[in-house]
């Protein structure tokens, strides 16, 4: 008799926890709402989905394993997002606070859509080869969203180049002959849950990880083609499908049609070429807009030293002036864009640098020259050098209890609950001449109190210090227990179950309140 069969699922949600901006998990983590659909990933403030923090592709996923971060929770794990260019373009701890069964779910989804090669040999018994085969069928051709996000562009995410390509033709071409090898060597990548272990041709002793590439390779161009030939990109724009048609006008007033190819999606450049005789202005006009993206952080001198000619100094002074000229005339709102852009790069990049903020790696994404990438590097260490000496005087001033010095410099949560940890658990001065500022009692009593709320809004860490009795401890371990059965109730909508779990008015309304919206 046949085992019923299990199905596959191609996407997950849920909250779960992320460290801040590629840094140690311990130092700051947020909770985030996660969709993993096929093998795009979101993740989002709130389950209302309404602003996106971030975003990235699972066919670009270099690796995944047991999370090396010694302050991460048991189970997390490690991602590592490559770059079109090579590199790594994001560094993700993932923690999963639903238990284990949820883990499972979103490995065996994860596990299954990364390339077998970059799959941790601890983490390899999630994968499964069905669930990796139905990815690739379903969701191989979609375009691959970036895990970068630009503030030139608009809330949706740029596309982005598949590292690891799923369809059978992109595996000849990166193989190199004529056997697609779509399923026993790179399995069907797409987003969802998995169910079975990998067999051993999926294991992580297979074929290397490919190596992350640029645009396809073209024929290389004589200088007679360079010559006869103008190319430009033009983006799609929203609510364009493909075999429609999109008119545009080149920098020297060629107006062309294009017609957009299959698979080309709102946000893809489409790359299009004129002849040289049609084209000679606007290649003049080229040369102006390198001119001005040199003020940007263009790398420029390379093409107009390739573009040079035996024109004396005089003659390449004049003909760039004149395509200046030309650019400005068919271009007038160009530099006032320019500048808007600028400033608004500016004043980002400000805003990470500044020591309550320090997002350095979005900071560096900003960045367009040697010159700022120095001084993001200096100010991340002075800040590194402050944190250093205020944790060495906040430990100086706790151990010598003088609190109302610690207090000074607090900064997180879990520093204000160790003060007044010791604060209430300080001995009792044996001169009675001296008065204390704070008395025992009073630090107790509020200790307490914090000890309470911070059960009641699942801040554990805080709970934890601030706990002083075995009985206090087991409370916070219970809690945690309890919580994570709540929210699992929650997730899968079972209402009688998550009501059974409830202790707080807030609990319950919340849980009322979404059974009814559910229920609509």
């Amino acid at each position: 008799m046949q085992s019923p069969r299990v199905a596959l699922k191609t996407s997950m949600q849920g909250y779960l926890l992320k460290n801040h901006d590629g840094g140690k998990f311990a130092v700051k983590n947020n909770q985030r709402y996660f969709t993993s659909e096929g093998f795009t990933v979101f993740y989002y403030e709130t389950e209302k989905k309404s602003k996106a923090k971030g975003h990235f592709d699972l066919r670009n996923v270099l690796s995944i394993r047991p999370s090396a971060d010694k302050g991460a929770p048991a189970g997390a794990i490690d991602l590592e997002v490559g770059a079109p260019n090579g590199g790594v373009a994001k560094r993700m701890v993932i923690a999963f606070p639903a238990g284990e069964e949820e883990r499972s779910q979103w490995l065996k989804l994860w596990c299954s859509a990364v390339v077998p090669a970059g799959v941790s040999a601890v983490l390899a018994s999630y994968a499964n080869p069905q669930l990796a085969a139905k990815l690739n069928s379903e969701y191989g051709g979609t375009s691959a969203v970036s895990a970068r996000r630009s503030i030139f562009s608009s809330n949706k995410p740029k596309a982005t180049i598949v590292l690891t390509p799923r369809t059978a033709e992109a595996l000849r071409q990166q193989n190199g002959d004529d056997d697609p090898r779509g399923a026993p060597t790179v399995p069907p990548h797409d987003t969802s849950g998995y169910d079975t272990p990998r067999d051993q041709s999926f294991a992580p002793g297979g074929p290397p990880l490919p190596k992350p590439e640029g645009t396809p390779p073209q024929p290389s161009q004589t200088k007679e083609d360079e010559e006869d030939v103008v190319t430009f990109e033009i983006t799609v724009p929203d609510n364009v499908q493909p075999g429609d048609k999109l008119q545009a006008t080149t920098p020297s007033g060629v107006r062309v049609k294009l017609s957009v190819p299959e698979g080309a999606e709102p946000g893809t450049i489409l790359t299009f070429a004129l002849p040289g005789a049609v084209g000679g202005a606007d290649r003049k006009a080229k040369a102006a807009v390198l001119l001005q993206a040199r003020a940007r952080g263009a790398k420029t001198r390379a093409e107009l030293a390739a573009a040079a000619s035996a024109k004396t100094p005089e003659d390449e002074e004049i003909e760039l002036g004149l395509a200046a000229i030309k650019l400005q005339k068919n271009f007038r709102g160009h530099s006032v864009r320019t500048e808007q852009q600028e400033k608004s790069r500016l004043e980002w990049l400000a805003y990470y640098m500044q020591p309550e903020v320090a997002r350095w790696e979005s900071a560096r994404d900003l960045a367009i020259s040697a010159e700022e990438e120095a001084q993001i590097e200096a100010v991340q260490k002075g800040v590194e050098y402050e944190e250093t000496s205020r944790l060495k005087w906040f430990r100086y001033y706790v151990s010598t209890s003088e609190f109302d010095e610690a207090d000074k410099l607090v900064v997180t949560p879990v520093e204000a609950a160790l003060v007044l940890r010791s604060r209430a658990t300080v001995p009792p001065r044996c001169c009675a001449c001296i008065r204390l500022s704070t008395p025992a009692s009073e630090a107790e009593a509020e200790r307490y109190e914090r000890f309470v709320q911070a059960i009641r809004s699942y801040h554990w860490e805080v709970a934890e210090v601030l706990a002083l009795t075995p009985e206090e401890a087991q409370d916070v371990a219970d809690s945690k227990v309890r919580v994570a059965a709540l929210q699992h109730a929650i997730s899968t909508n079972d209402t009688t179950k998550a009501l059974e779990y409830a202790i707080t008015n807030e609990e319950i309304a919340y849980i009322r309140a979404k059974a009814s919206a559910a229920a609509k």
